[in-house]
């Protein structure tokens, strides 16, 4: 149970990080969310 709280934990750590970094590349790049949603289309 503990391994699974911290399991959760870990994933919700990686996916605001990249979420901060996909904010942090949305600055600095305008067309980065474009790019990723192509990527992802192909």
């Amino acid at each position: 149970m503990t391994f699974d709280g911290e399991r959760d934990l870990s994933l919700g750590s990686v996916l605001l990080s990249l979420k901060e970094y996909s904010a942090n590349l949305l600055c600095i790049d305008p067309f980065a969310l474009y790019r990723i949603h192509v990527n992802y289309l192909q």
